[in-house]
């Protein structure tokens, strides 16, 4: 999500409340998945057509979310703050941060911490080079990117498929909080202690709910984890390591992140035109010197 830290304002009602974001209408839990891909983008490929204000041409790139307009929000003329424009470093830190010094933490982790959750922060070639993150912690340190998608199922599906978890004490709890949510008769704080139950209904179901999921069609071993060649790979992983998660309730809030800023990620496919016939341009490399390969990378 480019300029993401623009829309922070919008997001920001809802995060005056966390049972709002918590459990919006039909009680369904919000998640928040924040993608980020590196050097830039061809606007003409991110946003529909309109003809006199009516959307009718949905590009290449954002086509299969076309059947999802009705849930849609696009933002344009979105930017970082003035004079941040030199410098890419800065700028990748600004993205989700709004300012210089990243000390105040990142939007992710915000959301994350609002809502009492774990940020799953997972990367493709995205922490091979130290400082290149999006993400920050409250204080402004860098949070790192966990590029190995393997690592990455193992500390969310199988440590929880072997974890033992005492049933009989969520018991107890879930019985106490209901008389005690049979007595609150405020609103708001009665949408929290439902949250608070719901959640404890998941966590003692995790077993059944968050078993993970086929690894034998992804021929995946950790020698791959900084190969150019298996970033497909292992992209197709991490997001079928979230879209699990989220879905099962391990929490609400993600990062995916897409190699990094100047990234040097070299697109070696065959259906990719090269440089001078010749070779695969990096990613960078691209957004500079050849339009059409960049927008085919794209």
């Amino acid at each position: 999500m480019m300029g993401a830290y623009g829309s922070y304002l919008a997001m920001q009602k809802l995060l005056g409340s966390t049972a709002a974001v918590a459990a919006p209408q039909g009680g369904q839990a919000a998640r928040l998945i924040i993608v980020y891909h590196p050097d830039g983008a061809f606007l003409d490929q991110w946003h529909p057509a309109q003809k006199s204000g009516a959307v009718d041409v949905w590009p290449e790139s954002i086509a299969p979310l076309e059947a999802y307009k009705n849930q849609l929000l696009l933002f344009r003329n979105l930017s970082l703050l003035d004079g941040l424009g030199d410098g890419h470093d800065e700028a990748a830190r600004c993205l989700l941060t709004g300012a210089r010094d990243p000390g105040l933490g990142s939007l992710d982790m915000h959301v994350a911490d609002n809502l009492k959750q774990t940020l799953l922060h997972v990367g493709v070639l995205a922490s091979k080079a130290q400082g290149h993150s999006i993400s920050f912690t409250p204080g402004g340190a860098e949070k790192i990117a966990d590029d190995s998608p393997l690592a990455v199922y193992k500390r969310l599906f199988a440590e929880q498929v072997t974890s033992t978890i005492d049933t009989e004490v969520l018991k107890a709890v879930q019985s106490e909080l209901q008389i005690f949510l049979n007595q609150v008769d405020t609103p708001r704080e009665r949408n929290k202690l439902e949250q608070h139950l719901k959640q404890l209904r998941i966590l003692s179901d995790v077993k059944n709910q968050c078993s993970g999921y086929d690894l034998t069609p992804f021929p995946y071993e950790e020698s791959l984890k900084w190969e150019d060649k298996a970033a497909p790979l292992v992209l197709q992983m991490q997001m079928t390591n979230l879209v699990q998660a989220l879905g099962c309730g391990l929490s609400r809030v993600a990062t995916l992140q897409l190699s990094r800023h100047t990234s040097p990620l070299k697109m070696d496919y065959d259906w990719l035109a090269r440089w001078g016939g010749q070779y695969p341009m990096e990613s960078h490399q691209a957004s500079h010197n050849s339009g059409e390969i960049h927008a085919q990378q794209k």
